[in-house]
């Protein structure tokens, strides 16, 4: 394989073990923590530990990346994830697993910094969105995975008596297994080639000049707008589709079905990917998603209880799913050559801003308008995507 194929295929590589060892680990924690005598309410420290530490490095790693090159820190990255594995197979403390989990949350956003940048830098950037959405199609599939992958490792472990008094559920297992999947990922890293740091013109500033130059893009803002919210959308739904299901009379099943339907349709249009762009181009495609996706919201208040929420979710899967990786590449593209993984670094911060302070806001009004709203608010923010991609750059 040569060219740009051999380190857009060494970073797909990289980036499989390690998210189903992440995706693996972190359902597995919630009970270990139990185990451990957690309540409800402590559950929610693991996700602050997993996120904040994340929200509070995004930016200077990408600065860090942009200084140094990639290598260090796609290495990195997978082996502190292996070294927290390993950490939870030792430790019986509840504040310890919550460090794990912050551990392992620094060591996704330092990793996705980096194989974005290896990704962006593959080939022409011209065509850095075909192959962001091979990355994107490639995350989804391992972070389906990785929770199936360890509910195997845990219930063989179970079956086999092989689990100890103390971990009833086998997670001791789960965590020594995505232990070596991280540790596997660190080696794939190290064998990738790294285009290196581009060159930075002029003096070196500090990291609040290199935001506003990275915001200040023309382009950029319109980019993370859209980014944010073709992201953010995905997460109300699986967050708050339960409230209406709940109400629609819907079990459990039907719910996670539809779930289901919503990011296989996202993973099937990113496999097509690349001939969807060269028969409508990139504009005229992010903008027919973003209207596909408000309409499919829109209708599936109105979908039935049978087949029609289905095709619905299924449209939206699809809509939302061309969004991520072109505004992915948009960001890599128009930002300025030297302070590219920088702007990914902006691009994860404002996504673990929009977790913290979008999804409450929603809630209230759910709360007070009804679930319905839910498809509303979703239809509502698309709609606020339409015109940043209007005055995007061609």
């Amino acid at each position: 394989m040569t060219g740009s194929r051999r380190p857009l295929a060494g970073a797909l590589a990289m980036v499989v073990p390690l998210h189903i060892a992440i995706n693996g680990i972190r359902p597995m924690t919630s009970y270990m923590a139990l185990g451990l005598g957690a309540t409800v309410e402590q559950l929610g420290l693991l996700s602050i530990g997993f996120a904040g530490l994340a929200l509070l490095t995004a930016i200077p790693l990408g600065r860090a990346i942009d200084r140094w090159g990639a290598r260090p820190f796609t290495v990195a990255a997978p082996a502190l994830v292996a070294a927290a594995a390993l950490g939870l197979v030792l430790t019986d403390s509840l504040v310890v697993v919550i460090l794990l989990q912050s551990a392992i949350g620094l060591g996704l956003v330092a990793a996705a910094i980096g194989y974005q940048t290896l990704v962006a830098a593959a080939g022409p950037l011209e065509s850095a969105d075909r192959r962001f959405g091979s990355l994107t199609a490639v995350v989804a599939l391992s972070q389906l995975a990785g929770p199936a992958v360890a509910g195997v490792i845990a219930e063989t472990a179970a079956a086999a008596g092989a689990t100890p008094a103390d971990d009833p559920h086998g997670v001791t297992w789960v965590f020594a297994v995505m232990c070596g999947l991280a540790t596997a990922s660190a080696i794939v890293a190290f064998t990738l080639p790294d285009p290196g740091a581009p060159a930075r013109p002029g003096a070196r500033s500090g990291i609040g000049a290199d935001t506003v130059q990275v915001l200040r893009t023309p382009g950029i803002a319109g980019a993370l707008v859209v980014s944010v919210v073709v992201f953010g959308v995905t997460d109300l739904l699986v967050l708050y589709l339960p409230v209406f299901g709940t109400q629609a009379g819907w079990s459990v099943g039907f719910v996670a079905a539809l779930l289901a339907t919503r990011a296989g349709a996202s993973v099937a249009i990113r496999l097509v990917f690349g001939r969807l762009i060269e028969r409508l181009g990139r504009r005229v495609l992010l903008a027919a998603g973003c209207v596909l996706g408000i309409l499919s919201a829109v209708a599936l208040p109105l979908a039935g209880d049978t087949v029609g929420p289905f095709v619905c979710l299924a449209i939206f899967g699809a809509a939302v799913g061309m969004g991520q990786p072109i505004s992915m590449a948009w960001v890599a593209r128009f930002a300025p050559a030297h302070l590219r993984s920088t702007s990914l670094g902006v691009r994860l911060t404002v996504n673990q801003v929009w977790l913290i302070a979008v999804p409450p806001v929603v809630g209230v009004i759910i709360g007070l308008a009804g679930p319905a709203w839910l498809f509303f608010s979703i239809a509502g923010l698309l709609a606020a995507t339409l015109p940043p991609i209007a005055r995007g750059p061609r």
